[in-house]
């Protein structure tokens, strides 16, 4: 049970103190002031409340004040209705809780070194959940503890790093579509040892995870191993133009260059462009565009605004059918099985 409902007279009494100071600052009128008392306390259950999704929110209330004053949205009775599950909300809020303890777990150690040093050490955290289909944002969640930072990490430009690479293998097959060379397939072998690459008269030296190399690989094995020196190499075999110009399409709008280390995900983007981006794999190849409103309607139950799925294709759905079927891989044997070991059956593709 809600506070209101175990104790409505200290409800009353709150929203009868807010209701007065909206009237002493000329929000309300006297006769709404007095109407708004004698209306019966009533408790609405089943939404979600500010401090479930106080991020998605924050998200909200920027959105609004873009078209309407302080004082439009608190007098003219707004309805807003927006594309949050409060399912996914609790769901999201538990995954994140478990997840930090397990990474707070594993940094334990480095935060007595970091102590020391007189360095924060505490992990951040950004989680946004959305229907690929439509692109409806359903739960967000833009860092570990609102109360201690309102930054919503959801927005804050970061290195993506790995998550970055099945746009690189699109743009390698996708080759075959537009009928430009060298044509690849997944089948294709690439020769993953230590590589100095130059560009612009400058030396860049990837290593992989854990200084491993395989040798010879398939495109399928390097994407599903998340192998560093074959990626780039991929990279500068179509073109570091041709990676830039596919990341376009699938709708990254930062400052991405044409280097060896965009392969590697060190441009930085946002969470919520890398998601959009992602929207594209689980599409068939239709970009759908992240929102997160569904309708607002005023007083008298006029939509002022209404927002419609926008989609586009953004690549052939024979590319995405095999950078999927990669990416399946990661989930059921590659960098990514941890899923699988911890119980879950289900299908899925995704990457580290």
């Amino acid at each position: 049970y809600s506070s209101a409902e175990r104790r409505p007279e200290r409800a009353a009494e709150a929203r009868d103190r807010v209701l007065k100071q909206m009237a002493d600052n000329g929000f309300i009128t006297p006769e709404q002031l007095q109407s708004s008392r004698d209306a019966v306390l009533q408790v609405v259950a089943g939404g979600v409340a500010n401090s479930d999704a106080p991020y998605f929110v924050d998200m909200v209330k920027d959105h609004l004040l873009d078209r309407f004053s302080e004082e439009e949205l608190l007098s003219q009775g707004f309805r807003v209705y927006t594309t949050l599950d409060a399912d996914l909300v609790r769901a999201a809020n538990a995954a994140i809780s478990l997840g930090l303890e397990n990474v707070d777990r594993q940094l334990k150690a480095r935060y007595a070194l970091w102590a020391k040093q007189g360095r924060a050490a505490q992990a951040q955290v950004a989680m946004l959940v959305l229907d690929p289909h439509t692109g409806e944002i359903k739960s967000l969640v833009g860092g570990r503890n609102y109360g201690l930072s309102q930054l919503n990490r959801v927005l804050s430009r970061r290195q993506p790093g790995s998550v970055f690479k099945p746009i690189v293998y699109a743009a390698a097959l996708d080759n075959a579509v537009e009928g430009v060379a060298p044509i690849v397939t997944p089948a294709t072998t690439i020769v993953d040892e230590p590589t100095k690459f130059m560009f612009d008269n400058q030396e860049y030296a990837p290593n992989n995870y854990g200084e491993e190399f395989r040798g010879t690989v398939t495109l399928r094995d390097a994407l599903t191993s998340s192998l560093n020196v074959a990626t780039v190499k991929l990279a500068e075999l179509i073109g570091y133009d041709r990676v830039v110009g596919v990341a376009r399409e699938f709708g990254i709008t930062g400052n991405l260059m044409p280097t060896p280390a965009v392969a590697l995900g060190a441009y930085e983007m946002t969470p919520l462009e890398v998601a959009g981006a992602y929207t594209v794999f689980a599409n068939s190849g239709v970009r759908a565009e992240p929102n997160f409103m569904d309708r607002l309607v005023n007083a008298e139950g006029v939509s002022l605004e209404q927002t419609r799925p926008k989609l586009r294709n953004a690549i052939d759905p024979r590319v995405i059918y095999q950078v999927d079927s990669i990416l399946q891989d990661v989930i059921n044997h590659g960098t990514g099985a941890t899923v699988r070991r911890l119980g879950f059956t289900g299908p899925a593709a995704g990457k580290t």
